[in-house]
């Protein structure tokens, strides 16, 4: 392996971990009601009456270079199948090999963890653009 597709792979590896730091520090997805026309306010502690915890929002936000390295995360995962995908993102979002393994079990997809390494570093060679003939 030359020092190109190292350094190939480093960098995927490095926007891989970016990019799950972006996706966590995204704000989740609420769907309101669509009759619902309330703008949501947000109580700071002394301000919920009690029935309601305080929503206090949080101040950390996806950086530029988390987000520039999500962009570069996303079009290469264009290079591998979708389930592909699914195992390469669970793992940059931190899960661990045993979570994904009962998850694709539940699809039908079911494979060992220590296949899942394989079929991973497989996915981060092709989306570098190492041939993993050359590798052994």
């Amino acid at each position: 392996m030359t020092t190109t597709n190292v350094d190939a792979i480093n960098q995927v590896l490095s926007d891989l971990a970016l990019a799950g730091k972006a996706l966590k520090a995204l704000p989740p997805e609420r769907i309101n009601s669509a009759v619902t026309f309330w703008v949501e306010v947000l109580h700071t502690k002394n301000e919920a009456y009690g029935w309601d915890s305080a929503t206090i929002p949080t101040l950390r936000g996806a950086t530029s270079e988390e987000i520039s390295a999500l962009d570069r995360t996303l079009i290469r995962l264009f290079k591998i199948s979708e389930s592909n995908r699914r195992l390469v993102m669970a793992r940059a979002m931190g899960l661990s090999w045993r979570k994904i393994m009962k998850y694709r079990r539940l699809r039908g997809e079911g494979v060992r963890h220590s296949n899942l390494k394989i079929i991973f570093r497989n996915c981060i060679y092709e989306m570098a653009g190492v041939d993993t003939r050359e590798t052994v």
